[in-house]
């Protein structure tokens, strides 16, 4: 058998779990037969955000590389064709002669999620100062202004609004204004 080493897998964003899902069958039936396995791991990298909807902060995960996924495997014509097989898979990174990705980008990858792991869940909209929002809930719903001051730890704005020709500052909560 050939030399394990990490691939990049071109999947159609939106369906990069079920790929994730089939690839983890296959490893798992090769569990199943006691055949030594060709592909070792698979590796679909996710950050955990915060989404606010309805004045609640909603942890969902996002995944830093959309539309990819990182396989360890031995690679030959079997399992050429069974990722390319697989739904939603567009192919493999360098198509025909798929590139491999060092392990030391592989094992910085995995360090990042697991950094990103032991931090407090991050908004999945990010603010700076000198953005302009609108302010979508509150008594000054409809009023657009600048950012003049962004709290992360506490989730608060303080945006520039211009009330009757005058530039007014407004503490707001992250969910209660969005980009423009």
């Amino acid at each position: 058998m050939g030399e394990y080493k990490f691939y990049v897998v071109q999947a159609l964003v939106g369906s990069e779990k079920r790929v994730f899902e089939a690839i983890e069958a296959k490893i798992a039936s090769y569990a199943e037969e006691g055949a030594e396995p060709k592909i070792r791991q698979v590796i679909m990298p996710e950050e955990k955000v915060v989404d606010i909807k309805k004045k609640k902060n909603i942890v969902r995960p996002r995944k830093i590389l959309p539309g990819y996924i990182i396989i360890e495997m031995v690679l030959d014509e079997e399992t050429f064709w069974f990722i390319n097989g697989i739904r939603g898979v567009s192919g493999f990174l360098g198509g025909k002669t798929p590139f491999t990705v060092k392990p030391q980008e592989v094992e910085y990858l995995k360090e990042m999620v697991t950094e990103s792991a032991k931090e407090k869940p991050r908004p999945s909209v990010q603010f700076t100062k000198n953005d302009n929002v609108r302010i979508v809930d509150g008594p000054f719903a409809n009023f657009s202004g600048e950012i003049d001051r962004v709290d992360e730890a506490k989730g608060k704005l303080r945006v520039m609004v211009s009330i009757f020709g005058r530039s007014t500052p407004v503490e707001l909560k992250f969910y209660q204004v969005e980009k423009t």
